[in-house]
């Protein structure tokens, strides 16, 4: 039995999922954060939404307070472009849900195992219990998931977990340094590695691309699987060489819809996994998760924009797969 909180978007027509089925009963808490006013809107069971305590399913009542997700722009359009419409996004019909769970299969659970498979349960833990120095400098080199876009507030994004759990863990000092740039594949950071990331100096290094690498245009994809790790190979080389510890981190998955979804992203992630043996680097393969999350989640549930960027329960999935190298 332990306590959680994920995320959902509802419908009146048909139930949601939790992450977690057998859910005590009187112990489900509904809210979302508003952005605008920053205040926190609460929800009640039987007016707002019914639950199936048994299955985890949450589902909206007729006359609910919370928005429909039916009222979505990009509600049953397949494929969906974000550039035909003037705004779009979850945010207003993402709730999140806390509650008590006597599920026998937490995501920390799973995440170890993923992590032991792949070699990297605790890949990182000799290497922070023998640091020496009075404060660890921290890289953070991505696209905008590793910007913290849309994570809300900036505190809730997966290197801040991790800068926390760090410190926490291991009584270490983290100074860290984020040099990510939105909308970045890996032949854009390619450009820029040399002045965004070379010139400081940097004990740990985490180099988490892929999801616009994966990126289609049409029938084209500029940055095939191969060329991806022809570039991340290129950063491990350089890095390790000046001596940085590196930490690779696979993307999530982009919502299924989208028209630029290549469906490659597993090569995307096995290169990556690949070069992170070759460097004798860690590695945390946040989409093994991710897609494990999706077994009983929907991308809706988990993607802010509805596209591509995780919400603060997508961070934290990235965060339980960071913790398991700890």
């Amino acid at each position: 039995m332990f306590v959680t909180t994920d995320s959902c978007v509802l419908t009146a027509k048909r139930p949601s999922r939790l992450q977690y089925a057998k859910i005590k009963e009187g112990s489900l808490k509904a809210f979302r954060l508003n952005t605008e006013t920053l205040e926190f809107v609460y929800y009640t069971e039987n007016k707002d939404f019914t639950v199936d305590y048994e299955n985890g399913e949450v589902c909206l009542t007729e006359n609910s307070a919370i928005p429909d997700f039916r009222g979505s722009v990009f509600y049953g359009v397949n494929p969906f472009d974000q550039d035909v419409v003037k705004s779009y996004g979850n945010d207003p019909y993402v709730v999140y849900f806390s509650y008590i769970t006597e599920d026998e299969k937490p995501l920390i659970d799973v995440a170890r195992y993923i992590s032991l498979k792949n070699g990297n349960l605790h890949a990182l833990s000799e290497y922070l219990k023998n640091f020496k120095k009075e404060e660890l400098k921290l890289t953070v080199f991505g696209d905008s998931i590793s910007t913290g876009c849309e994570a809300f507030p900036y505190g809730e994004t997966y290197f801040s977990f991790f800068k926390k759990s760090v410190e926490n863990s291991y009584g270490i000092k983290v100074v860290m340094r984020n040099a990510s740039v939105g909308g970045d594949d890996t032949n854009l950071a390619r450009a820029r590695f040399e002045k965004d990331v070379m010139p400081f100096e940097s004990d740990l290094t985490i180099v988490a691309f892929g999801m616009n690498d994966q990126n289609r245009f049409g029938d084209v994809l500029p940055v095939t699987p191969d060329i991806y790790e022809e570039n991340v190979e290129y950063f491990a080389e350089t890095l390790v060489k000046r001596g940085d510890k590196l930490l690779f981190v696979s993307p999530c998955e982009c919502h299924k819809n989208w028209i630029h979804r290549s469906g490659r992203t597993g090569e995307y992630v096995e290169k990556l996994k690949e070069i992170s043996i070759r460097y004798g680097s860690s590695f945390a393969d946040v989409n093994a998760l991710w897609n494990y999350a999706l077994k009983r989640k929907s991308d809706d549930d988990l993607l802010r924009n509805g596209i591509n960027h995780p919400n603060n329960y997508g961070h934290s999935i990235y965060n339980v797969m960071l913790e398991t190298l700890l």
